[in-house]
């Protein structure tokens, strides 16, 4: 990370996954530094127990080690609806193995917490790393 990208830094779980919530055919563990997340069935999900305010710029970059070719999911809540709907969710492909990941938030409108879903099947998802950084 280069200094500038630091100081943006909001939130960074290599200094901690308190708070992290299995919601959904899930549950997490930290290993030596990782988050693993033991996917049981096909729609796996974990609350990410950072607070958006509401009119913040955000993007989120992340390392994850995935069992399968899959999809990963950040869903978000507004303002105005503060349940999670697959109209307001972002998602990206992820290949069996390593993948870095990075996600630009600044065009909505995010206000709430977030909720990821690592994949779409079972098995076990290691997070390396997991940055939210807000955006100018």
């Amino acid at each position: 990370c280069s200094s500038d990208l630091t100081t943006r830094l909001l939130q960074n779980v290599e200094t901690g996954y308190q708070g992290w919530t299995p919601l959904n055919q899930s549950s997490i563990q930290l290993i030596e530094g990782i988050l693993t997340i033991d996917a049981t069935g096909t729609d796996p999900s974990v609350a990410i127990p950072y607070q958006v305010q509401h009119g913040t710029a955000i993007a989120i970059k992340l390392e994850i080690s995935s069992p399968r070719d899959t999809q990963l999911e950040l869903f978000y809540q507004t303002k105005e609806d503060t349940h999670y709907s697959a109209n307001r969710r972002i998602t990206k492909a992820i290949q069996t193995g390593d993948n870095t990941v990075v996600l630009d938030l600044s065009e909505y409108e995010i206000a709430g917490q977030l909720r990821f879903d690592p994949g779409s099947g079972p098995g076990e998802y290691a997070i390396k790393s997991f940055e939210i950084i807000a955006l100018p």
